[in-house]
């Protein structure tokens, strides 16, 4: 029980407030309820890198926000990479006329700072020739989603499933037809 008291007589005398020559209140530091100073970590995410980053991505590169890499959010359902997840906005997948520009981005991105600025001026007009009026890309489909392109699933995989939901139902309407 002495020891209690004297415990907690120690703890409110490092909590006191202490007054300067200034007549301001300084206040020393509370300890931690674990008596380590620092506080649990929280678990940090794995950085599991895309091979092919999202448009968001690709734009923060260019304005110089970010480096272009793109990583997946391991936690969780969502399909949105991290950087898009955290500013709260859409991850849409780059056009695919991007793809090659932004693969060498990154493989410049620790080796060659020239080459990786070049890809940032090539992905600029790139990306300034696709949101022209009359693109010289307008016929030109992207092949996003059938690249696989920052998604977690194929279209390949996407049309076999909707192949066998059309047998089923196919099947299911003959069986009452009958």
């Amino acid at each position: 029980m002495a020891e209690a008291a004297s415990a907690l007589c120690d703890h409110l005398d490092d909590q006191q407030q202490r007054v300067d020559g200034a007549g301001r209140h300084e206040r020393q530091p509370s300890p931690s309820p674990t008596g380590s100073p620092e506080l649990s970590a929280v678990t940090p995410e794995p950085h599991v890198l895309r091979d092919i980053p999202c448009e968001g991505c690709i734009r923060a590169a260019i304005a110089g926000k970010g480096q272009g890499r793109c990583y997946e959010v391991t936690k969780g359902r969502s399909r949105r990479c991290r950087s898009c997840k955290v500013g709260n906005h859409t991850c849409r997948p780059c056009h695919s006329v991007l793809v090659p520009i932004a693969k060498r981005m990154l493989l410049a991105l620790d080796v060659d700072s020239k080459m990786y600025d070049r890809c940032r001026k090539a992905l600029r007009l790139q990306l300034d020739l696709l949101a022209e009026s009359n693109s010289v890309y307008e016929g030109f489909e992207s092949s996003d989603a059938g690249a696989g392109v920052a998604t977690r699933g194929s279209s390949a995989a996407a049309e076999r499933k909707r192949a066998s939901v059309k047998a089923a139902v196919e099947n299911l309407v003959e069986a009452i037809l009958l």
